[in-house]
């Protein structure tokens, strides 16, 4: 009879669950869905941020929009940026800080045409120089300045027809993306001077994690971001070890449908080598690669003076400590 009226009141009462509820963060990239931000991806598609107590939403950018702003104005909590467009903007008044530097190395080559008489870094004074004003315009301007050199620097279209074209002489290119487009259009090797500012030296960094000053006195925000650098770590990781599988998830994710398989691939094998070498350093800023970006902003004056507390690398180091 007791058994009877147990099961009946099973039956008759809703099961609850209660299930731990997950943090919500919304991050933004510095372009449009790409395997250059495979990792994230990754993270999200194999619930390595559900795991770490996270509801992670990404938003994708483009030319017209602007993370830096998105993240002033309350709108995202984490933008993907570039280093010297960062302290560029916290030198102006932004209160920027990074927490993570996911890019190793600069990807950041400027195409020439040898044709027109560019073979050697001083062959660009008095060149047309494509840039987009994202950020690299900065690089540009610090080589020119270290170099001792002028050149004409234009916005250029997202696109490379005005190097293939001839209309150009030089243009901003990711080793990733746009030089492999360049070489897809039907230019050689052999017809480009790539001036490679990684290899040369002149390198800043670029893709690193961004958040507000006000984000890391909160101790509950900061907590989300300590986990968010853990998952993201651990989709680089798992991208590593699983490239095809990256691309698949990455291309799931495109809202149109309209990114190329073939050129998705080369870009992730290039991407992979911008990470860190050793995967227990993978967002880790290398002081050296720091001070660099800095020296060639301050010689270039596109930084005034030298920043104060822009870094804040002690999320990193506890995200390490999350990662298993």
């Amino acid at each position: 009879m007791i058994k009877k009226q147990l099961l009946t009141i099973l039956l008759l009462c809703p099961l609850v669950v209660r299930a731990e509820a997950l943090d919500p963060l919304v991050m933004q990239l510095h372009w449009v869905t790409q395997t250059q931000f495979a990792g994230y991806y990754v993270a999200l598609d194999r619930g390595l941020y559900e795991k770490h107590g996270l509801d992670v939403t990404i938003l994708s950018s483009g030319p017209n929009l602007t993370p830096s702003k998105n993240l002033q104005s309350g709108r995202v909590d984490v933008i993907i940026d570039w280093l010297p467009n960062a302290l560029v903007r916290r030198e102006q008044g932004a209160p920027i800080v990074q927490i993570a530097q996911i890019f190793d190395h600069s990807g950041y080559v400027l195409a020439c045409r040898k044709d027109h008489g560019v073979e050697k870094l001083e062959d660009l004074d008095g060149k047309r120089i494509g840039s987009w004003f994202v950020g690299d315009e900065e690089n540009i301007m610090a080589l020119l300045r270290e170099v001792g050199i002028n050149a004409d620097i234009y916005q250029q279209n997202f696109d490379v027809t005005g190097l293939v074209r001839g209309e150009t002489d030089c243009i901003s290119t990711m080793r990733y993306n746009e030089y492999l487009q360049v070489l897809n259009e039907g230019m050689r090797e052999e017809e480009i001077t790539a001036f490679d500012f990684d290899r040369l030296g002149y390198a800043t960094l670029e893709d690193g994690l961004y958040v507000l000053e006000s984000s890391l006195e909160d101790p509950q925000i900061r907590d989300r971001l300590v986990r968010f650098i853990a998952a993201t770590i651990e989709g680089w990781e798992y991208t590593i070890e699983h490239p095809k599988e990256a691309l698949e998830i990455v291309l799931d994710h495109d809202p149109i449908g309209s990114l190329d398989e073939h050129h998705q691939w080369r870009m992730l094998e290039q991407v992979l080598q911008l990470l860190h070498a050793d995967r227990g350093q993978i967002g880790h800023l290398r002081p050296e690669a720091y001070q660099q970006t800095i020296k060639l902003l301050l010689d270039s004056r596109q930084l005034l003076y030298s920043p104060v507390n822009a870094v804040n690398d002690q999320l990193w180091k506890e995200a390490r400590q999350l990662i298993r």
